[in-house]
């Protein structure tokens, strides 16, 4: 009975050693493919996109030493119908969906209404530690909550909006 199970831990300890060896070797050569041209692997496609992600923070020029300058800054550039210039105040992988939304509030001809909401927050709250900030405003006839968040950039030391 004691000489089955260790046959039987043999043959699974066998496959797990297997298993293992079959995923080291297959990335191995996943590698050396793509070093030769071949077709990326998720792993690679993921470690290029948070470099250039990486790279996009670093080199992010927009946002403000404070998050109300940030936002004062945003809405400014949303009063000139600037949809470009207010969109690079979000974080870099938000700014080109950013674009197409202020281009439809500024063709709805909302842009000021909007700037006027995000001029009036009655709350500030900012987690030091987190490197966020939220500017809140209740609206009593729509009864909800309107909140603005804000990210540091840890780079620049910029502040940049991550959601409105």
């Amino acid at each position: 009975m004691k000489n089955k199970y260790i046959r039987w831990g043999g043959v699974i300890l066998v496959i797990i050693v297997a298993f293992f060896v079959y995923r080291y070797v297959g990335d191995k050569m996943a590698f050396a493919r793509i070093d030769k041209g071949g077709e990326p692997t998720r792993a690679r496609q993921y470690i290029a996109y948070e470099k250039n992600l990486i790279d996009r923070y670093k080199n992010d020029i927009y946002g403000s030493p404070t998050p109300e300058g940030t936002l004062a800054q945003f809405v400014e550039a949303l009063k000139k119908e600037d949809v470009t210039l207010a969109a690079n105040y979000f974080i870099p992988e938000k700014v080109k969906q950013m674009e197409e939304d202020l281009k439809i509030i500024v063709s709805n001809k909302r842009a000021d209404e909007v700037a006027k909401e995000m001029s009036n927050y009655e709350e500030k709250n900012c987690l030091g530690y987190m490197a966020k900030c939220t500017f809140s405003t209740y609206y009593v006839e729509k009864k909800a909550w309107s909140h603005t968040e804000l990210i540091l950039n840890k780079y620049t030391q910029k502040w940049l909006i991550e959601s409105l």
